[in-house]
């Protein structure tokens, strides 16, 4: 096996770890299910690199405008907010100060 046919192979096993040319799934026609596109979202609320999800160019590209037509239909939120500040409790402050 020559270099070139090795390095062929490497790129095309990068390629089947894309869960939507996997699964043959289009982002953007299922822009309703916040289950998948909530997999692809920090805990901030910011939108996954491609270095961490795996995706291919393309698969990101169609994901994050997926994510962003969610977001402008108001099926998934802009921001999010740290766990403590819903929870006085956990910071040992009663919610009568605030």
């Amino acid at each position: 096996m020559s270099v070139l046919q090795a390095s062929r192979k490497t790129s095309q096993v990068s390629s089947s770890n894309d869960p939507f040319v996997a699964l043959g799934i289009n982002p953007l026609k299922n822009f309703k299910n916040t289950n998948l596109l909530a997999n692809f979202i920090t805990e901030m609320g910011k939108i996954k690199p491609r270095y961490k999800t795996g995706l291919t160019a393309k698969s990101q590209r169609r994901l994050s405008k997926a994510i962003k037509r969610a977001r402008a239909f108001g099926l998934m939120p802009v921001t999010t907010r740290p766990y403590f500040m819903y929870n006085y409790k956990a910071l040992g402050r009663s919610g009568s100060q605030y």
